[in-house]
Formats: C-alpha cells, sequence, structure tokens
C-alpha cells in the first residue's frame, strides 16, 4: 500500500481531477510531478530483466509489467490517497525497490519517493476501491491483466 502525507498546490494544478477523486490527508507534497508520457518513457533493462527472472516472465511480459508498475507508481506519487497495488504489480515493486535505480526513479522522475508499507487488512477494501477509481478515471487505456485484482 503507499501511503502519502500531503499533496502540493502544484499537483492541484497540475490534474485537480486526479486531486479531488483521491483526496484523502494522508500523502507527501510531490514538488513536480513528471506526466505520464516521461514517466512511460522510463527504461531499466536491468530492472526488467530482474522482474523477468525472479518472476518467470519472458522479456515482453517483464517489460509489460515494468510499464504497469511505472504508471501505478506515477499514480501513487500524484493521487492524494492510500493506492493499494495488484498481486503482480506488487511483486515487482519488490523487486524495483531493492534497486539503485528506484531512488533515481523516484527522484528524477517522480519528483518525490513513493514508499511502500505493507498492506492494512482493516482498510484493503476501501484503499481497492480507491485504487480501482483512480486507475478508471486516468489509466484506463491500455489496461493490461497486471491491473486485475484477482
Amino acid at each position: 500500500m503507499v501511503s502519502r502525507m500531503a499533496i502540493s498546490s502544484v499537483v492541484e494544478m497540475y490534474n485537480p481531477e486526479l486531486v479531488a477523486l483521491c483526496k484523502a490527508p494522508s500523502i507527501p507534497a510531490v514538488t513536480r510531478p513528471a506526466s505520464l508520457d516521461i514517466v512511460a518513457s522510463y527504461v531499466a533493462p536491468a530492472v526488467e530483466e530482474r522482474i523477468a527472472r525472479d518472476l518467470g516472465l519472458d522479456h515482453e511480459e517483464a517489460a509489460e509489467l515494468f510499464h504497469d508498475l511505472k504508471r501505478f507508481l506515477w499514480l501513487a506519487s500524484v493521487a492524494n490517497s492510500d493506492l493499494v497495488p495488484t498481486k503482480i504489480i506488487d511483486a515487482a515493486w519488490h523487486i524495483f525497490i531493492q534497486t539503485d535505480e528506484y531512488r533515481a526513479f523516484c527522484d528524477d522522475i517522480l519528483g518525490a519517493n513513493v514508499e511502500h508499507s505493507e498492506l492494512d487488512g482493516a482498510s484493503l477494501g476501501s484503499d481497492v476501491s480507491k485504487t480501482l477509481a483512480c486507475i478508471d478515471r486516468f489509466l484506463r487505456s491500455g489496461s493490461s491483466e497486471n491491473w486485475a485484482y484477482h
């Protein structure tokens, strides 16, 4: 689950619809949110290779999963809410977060560190509902099976 404190007015100007949809009092300030296109263009072949190896995926599946992970992290960096990744996106996140590339991605691309925390069973249902609403509103095009909550 992504836990954040409060977003900055920059994010509100950047995407007021996202702020209105996902507003909750637990997100850190994002000083310069990246566009989704910039996030999608970030490449880290070593991370994709590790995702493929550790999760038993072929190169195309790993590339698609890494793409979806980057999109989830972008959404988490600008959403003012606790968001819950799917199991497969979370598994890729666990791999990515252990790399030097993760800190660089957060600092240089997202403009904020996206903290990973373990899921809280008590709020899981409502957090998944918030996540689905944000995904539907802002990431609906090009969604893959990696976004399915099974």
